[in-house]
């Protein structure tokens, strides 16, 4: 039984650094909607090796995740189209924590629809899952290369 156990942890460990995936949560705050976003460091930064060349030696860190997302992140709630603005970056060993606010207030949602392509140009097995807090409840939803868009709807 410890052998199975440990070929089952190695397996595990190994895998999980393969996997491309990011998650993008988008809840309610005090100050509005907010989204935070969990995305793999490495392959966030071989996305903006371009961007950041060229404005090497003054990167603004901060305003290009926020370009970068607003380009590739598409929110809108109840026909609202919402900006994403990045406050805080933080970095663990394999990922980047970005969190920030969207330019809509707390609401009762009826609708979001979203679409994503953050990275599945760059990385053909790459997914992104959305991750809505809203009215009380938890949903999910997992985007693709193939499958970029979605539509959470809320009923009353």
């Amino acid at each position: 039984m410890t052998k199975l156990f440990a070929v089952l942890l190695t397996l595990v460990t190994t895998a999980t650094h393969d996997i491309k995936l990011a998650v993008f949560e988008i809840q309610e705050s005090e100050a509005g909607l907010a989204l935070s976003v969990t995305i793999d460091r490495e392959d966030f930064f071989k996305e903006l090796a371009p961007e950041i060349q060229k404005q090497s030696p003054n990167v603004n860190f901060y305003a290009l995740a926020t370009s970068y997302f607003n380009d590739h992140v598409r929110i809108s709630v109840d026909g609202n189209n919402a900006k994403f603005r990045v406050l805080k970056m933080e970095y663990s060993d394999e990922m980047a924590h970005i969190s920030g606010t969207l330019n809509l207030p707390n609401s009762k949602v009826g609708e979001v629809k979203m679409s994503n392509t953050c990275l599945v140009s760059t990385f053909s097995q790459h997914e992104n899952i959305m991750k809505l807090k809203l009215n009380g409840r938890v949903r999910s939803f997992r985007l693709t290369k193939e499958h970029t868009a979605t539509v959470a709807t809320y009923n009353s």
